[in-house]
């Protein structure tokens, strides 16, 4: 009898990851959050600013549910394709995937006042109904916001 164990998705010198990171994020965008160069965009040193602004939060919950279709840029290079939804894993499995990519591959960038996502704010965001391409326009103005946020405290000092 031959014994199989299986592959985790652990970034080196973290805990482990959660099921639904395993399952859902890191078969793209790898354990490490390092991204595919040109296919997956990295996930590490980038999402804990979204968490700084209550839109960037809003987005990452989206952006579990139901995915996004547009190309992007992050970290100065462009990704087109499409991010397929996670709706299938229930709501503490996501809320549990999004706080362990901030807290494990983010928490240079995260804020100091983080609060963990939670189920709940998952269970009522599922009723938007939206599009990936929704999803997509909804990054956009947040990428806007952020510009603009960081012109205006860089223009302060």
């Amino acid at each position: 009898m031959a014994w199989v164990f299986p592959l985790l998705a652990v970034a080196p010198g973290h805990a482990q990851a959660p099921p639904g990171f395993q399952q859902r994020c890191a078969v793209c965008h790898q354990a490490t959050g390092s991204g595919v160069p040109g296919t997956y965009p990295p996930l590490n040193d980038t999402l804990g600013a979204y968490a700084r602004v209550p839109q960037g939060r809003t987005f990452l919950i989206h952006l579990l549910l139901f995915g996004m279709d547009g190309a992007i840029k992050s970290h100065g290079a462009i990704y087109e394709g499409l991010m397929p939804p996670a709706a299938d894993l229930s709501d503490s499995d996501l809320a549990e995937a999004i706080n362990y990519v901030l807290r494990t591959l983010n928490a240079a960038t995260l804020p100091s006042d983080f609060k963990p996502f939670t189920a709940r704010e998952f269970e009522t965001a599922r009723a938007s109904g939206l599009t990936a391409t929704d999803v997509f326009r909804e990054r956009e103005k947040l990428i806007a916001a952020l510009d603009k946020r960081a012109s205006a405290n860089s223009g302060s000092r």
